[in-house]
């Protein structure tokens, strides 16, 4: 009775399952891959710094071989109606199966923890988050100031803070990693707007800084990139 039911159907069952598989075309792990629609990994960001270099500062640190695409205007609107990008904001940047990262801070701390650019433990990748975010907050401080007289005022009360941060070399000790890109970036925007606010004031993190563009890899990126108004 029951019991002959159940064999009837597990044999059933084990043919169904050896009959579908295709003797010339054995399952392999790779089959359920993503596919592969570019040879390397795309950065879409205007042509300009802005958002998207401390993105190729950490690229050019890892050596990661990526199209730098550099939107014009008009191919801009064409891109918004595509309905590839996320939240419609650059930078973006494209894996070779097509996978698309949006917001900066995603795209960097998803290359820097890729690369071992974003701290070795909890506790240090903690502290790197926790300097990048300063270092955002630095940034909207001297956007919302209302006079240039409140933006100055922004730069001691946090650069001072930050400065005590720096263990020897970097931010972690001799270990380059996302948080000096960060800063590095941050700093080369204020004293390109303020310079008589940070030269000659700020030793530890200049020095820092200079430590960060003389990085081979980061210089060669410093030479080579287009020049740009922002």
């Amino acid at each position: 009775g029951s019991d002959r039911m159940k064999w009837t159907l597990l044999v059933i069952a084990f043919f169904t399952i050896t009959l579908a598989i295709d003797p010339d075309h054995p399952v392999d792990a790779s089959d359920c891959e993503p596919p592969v629609l570019h040879d390397k990994p795309i950065l879409h960001y205007f042509n300009g710094r802005g958002r998207a270099e401390v993105i190729r500062l950490l690229l050019a640190e890892a050596q990661v071989d990526y199209e730098d695409h550099r939107i014009a205007r008009e191919e801009w609107s064409v891109l918004k109606e595509s309905g590839k990008l996320p939240f419609n904001q650059l930078p973006a940047y494209e894996l070779p199966d097509g996978t698309i990262f949006a917001q900066s801070l995603a795209i960097a701390r998803y290359i820097a923890k890729g690369n071992g650019l974003a701290g070795g433990t909890n506790r240090e990748q903690a502290k790197v988050d926790m300097i990048v975010d300063a270092c955002t907050d630095l940034s909207m401080e001297i956007r919302n100031g209302k006079t240039d007289e409140d933006k100055k005022a922004s730069i001691p009360k946090w650069f001072n803070r930050l400065t005590l941060l720096v263990q020897s070399d970097y931010f972690l000790g001799n270990q380059f990693t996302l948080a000096d890109a960060f800063f590095y970036d941050r700093f080369f925007s204020i004293r390109t707007q303020f310079p008589e606010e940070i030269e000659g004031k700020y030793s530890v993190l200049e020095a820092l800084v200079k430590r960060v563009e003389s990085r081979p890899r980061i210089a060669a990126w410093i030479a080579q990139r287009p020049q740009t108004p922002f």
